[in-house]
């Protein structure tokens, strides 16, 4: 990690050109290492529907709550990270109690002309009230039953 970290420095990265550098050599064994995001995500129930949002911008594609671990989530536990996450998307006042992990995915995917992995962790969670109030990743979001939930246009990583 040290190595990596003297790269980005001598390299001036930037966060938005961080993908520019997503493999990186061991000194020792000359083994190239993939970076790879955590993304957590919250199955949310509320009386047999399950929460799922719209994404805003060129995709419109739905997904779950949730989003990927960021620095400041690395001392966290998972259900911490993720609860930050849920209070960004959804708004302080929803309350949402989060169970267990319920799934668990890796892949690989594309952020423009880069790629890297993904591992997807889904978590059960149950939603008890409060208002929900979305943030600006997101323009819409409903309550899907089972039986129509495949209507939706989703995400690569929730279509597995």
């Amino acid at each position: 990690m040290q190595f990596f970290s003297e790269k980005i420095r001598r390299r001036r990265v930037r966060k938005e050109n961080f993908f520019n550098f997503f493999s990186v050599m061991n000194r020792k064994n000359k083994i190239p290492y993939k970076l790879f995001q955590v993304t957590l995500k919250a199955l949310i129930s509320r009386g047999g529907k399950l929460l799922i949002l719209k994404d805003r911008g060129q995709a419109k594609k739905w997904d779950l709550p949730g989003g990927r671990i960021e620095e400041k989530d690395l001392p966290l536990p998972m259900h911490e990270a993720l609860r930050r996450e849920l209070r960004e998307e959804l708004g302080r006042r929803a309350k949402i109690s989060i169970g267990k992990m319920f799934y668990c995915s890796k892949l690989k995917t594309n952020l423009g002309k880069y790629s890297h992995g993904l591992v997807v962790m889904i978590f059960l969670a149950k939603y008890s009230g409060g208002a929900i109030r979305l943030s600006r990743e997101h323009d819409a979001y409903l309550w899907a039953d089972k039986e129509s939930h495949q209507k939706y246009k989703f995400h690569a990583h929730l279509q597995e």
